[in-house]
């Protein structure tokens, strides 16, 4: 029997759209930024309605990250005033995005992630025809170095392809849309190994390689220590830039893996990052500080490739306080979850996403898509069993309760 189409999940897939924009459109139909702009706004205004009415009570780390776009903003207003306006409207776009994934995650579990995997389904899939078909000059080219397909340069696939990830295999573990989702899975990671992006691949291995660690059995730890992991190798690569200064580092990384130990010039943007920071490392830049890539052009600009000396450059210590305490927060409610194997559902992209933090900053609507979907993991997967080998299948969901003399409440 077909099932009707539900309004409600249409609403849903409506109301994310606009959030997930692929680069390309702004080249390719430059007037349809207007028509982003205003379902943005219609998102912001819904959140605020639900708020004042109510109907709507924010979690922790949605209210952490609130916190952070509100501070980005003051301190803006403080060192960098003419980009006050440009702060609000950034700030207000990803605070709706996150507290609308926030809010149907609490509500509207099973309606939030069918409407996910429609709109990361599209994107993803026409990304991987592009590549496919535009190989090697892209889609449409820029510039004459980079190749830019549906989804931008091979490097921002990630940006999409980490939540498509996690969203997919919510609804595995949920038991829907399983072939929908094995395939979405399987286009945006065939697109980045086609591509072969090292930042975006390494992603995606150390998110399979966590997978396959806790696919069977609940290891609850294995997320911290990745994000242990991570930052300690962020403050060895960014700060002390043990892969250039090292002899024995720099010499395997040229020999073994043929890359260059300054991570493609990296190296140089993080360390003008950290002379920033120590310029001013209590209160920050304000929003859209630049770091110049040559001396000599002024035009030359770039972010800090990196989200932890993005965060303190931008909003200081309080700034990068905040963002180790959202990370902290989601953590822990991954690991309050009720036991059970589903958990890899959004243990391997979150780990995946901190090993990316080493070479990319955060502010990514969709990256940041992964923060209250992990965060409510517990309403996401409600069914999962205690002791889950395997994602549950559709007839063991709807299956009758248990008669027996054990009985959950």
């Amino acid at each position: 029997m077909r099932k009707s189409i539900d309004l409600k999940q249409i609403g849903i897939f409506l109301l994310i759209f606009p959030f997930l924009k692929p680069h390309s459109l702004e080249y390719l139909f430059p007037h349809l930024e207007t028509l982003f702009d205003m379902g943005r706004l219609l998102c912001v205004v819904l959140i605020v309605l639900l708020w004042v009415s109510n109907e709507y009570r924010m979690s922790l780390p949605a209210a952490v990250f609130l916190c952070l776009e509100i501070w980005i903003a003051a301190v803006t207003l403080l060192r960098n005033p003419e980009r006050l306006v440009a702060s609000v409207i950034n700030g207000a776009a990803l605070s709706a995005l996150v507290l609308a994934v926030d809010y149907f995650s609490q509500n509207e579990p099973k309606l939030l992630l069918r409407a996910l995997l429609m709109n990361f389904e599209w994107l993803i899939w026409v990304n991987f025809i592009t590549v496919l078909l535009f190989r090697p000059q892209g889609m449409y080219s820029a510039d004459e170095i980079h190749a830019y397909y549906f989804l931008g340069l091979p490097n921002s696939f990630m940006i999409f392809v980490m939540p498509a990830c996690m969203a997919a295999l919510l609804n595995l573990y949920n038991g829907m849309n399983r072939l929908r989702s094995l395939g979405l899975i399987a286009a945006g990671v065939l697109s980045i190994f086609i591509t072969w992006s090292a930042t975006a691949v390494v992603g995606i291995l150390a998110m399979a390689a966590v997978f396959l660690l806790c696919c069977r059995k609940e290891r609850p730890r294995l997320l911290a220590g990745f994000w242990a992991f991570s930052l300690a190798a962020d403050l060895a690569i960014t700060v002390f830039q043990v892969t250039d200064n090292v002899a024995f580092l720099r010499d395997a990384i040229r020999k073994y893996l043929h890359k260059s130990p300054t991570f493609s010039g990296r190296a140089y943007i993080w360390k003008k990052a950290v002379e920033i920071i120590r310029a001013e490392p209590w209160l920050g830049h304000g929003f859209e500080k630049k770091i110049a890539l040559t001396a000599s052009a002024d035009d030359l600009y770039s972010h800090a490739h990196n989200a932890y000396l993005q965060y303190w450059y931008i909003a200081g210590v309080l700034g990068i306080g905040l963002f180790l305490l959202l990370n902290i927060l989601v953590i822990r409610r991954i690991r309050q979850a009720p036991p059970g194997a589903y958990k890899c559902a959004v243990i391997a992209p979150m780990a995946g996403l901190f090993i990316i933090f080493l070479t990319e900053s955060c502010n990514y609507p969709a990256l940041l898509m992964l923060y209250p979907l992990a965060a409510n993991l517990a309403v996401l997967c409600p069914r999962a069993p205690e002791e889950e080998t395997e994602p549950p299948s559709r007839s063991a969901l709807y299956a009758p309760p248990d008669r027996g003399e054990h009985t959950e409440t």
